[in-house]
């Protein structure tokens, strides 16, 4: 079953990843993530597999709706290193138009955007 989860890595706080259930308890969900790796030196890499309490887990999002867009103020979710990033659309620009610091907005890896 693929569903989107949560990881227990504290610098991931907050993400969600694409994974797959391997195994269901009555309270806990094993999953083995899609671009999770469980070391990212190995020389074969292996996905990385958890034991998750089942609030980590959800399923995967629908597609997005014909004509939704983002809004300033409004909430999405940001694809940024493989995971799912919630965000607050602060401001919207043109691709290749510059942000507030200079930063050309291509240089930022983000993706794409989802409504939440």
């Amino acid at each position: 079953m693929e569903l989107e989860v949560a990881p227990l890595a504290a610098e991931l706080a907050g993400s969600w990843f694409a994974a797959r259930a391997l195994k269901l308890t009555a309270k806990r969900l094993t999953v083995e993530y899609r671009a999770l790796l469980r070391d990212e030196n190995e020389t074969v890499p292996t996905p990385l597999s958890e034991k998750v309490d089942l609030f980590r887990a959800r399923p995967p999002p629908p597609d997005k709706p014909r004509g939704w867009a983002p809004k300033e103020g409004g909430a999405a979710q940001m694809l940024h290193a493989d995971g799912w990033w919630v965000v607050v659309v602060k401001v919207l620009r043109r691709r290749g138009e510059p942000l507030l610091d200079g930063t050309p907005a291509h240089a930022w890896e983000t993706g794409s955007v989802r409504r939440k």
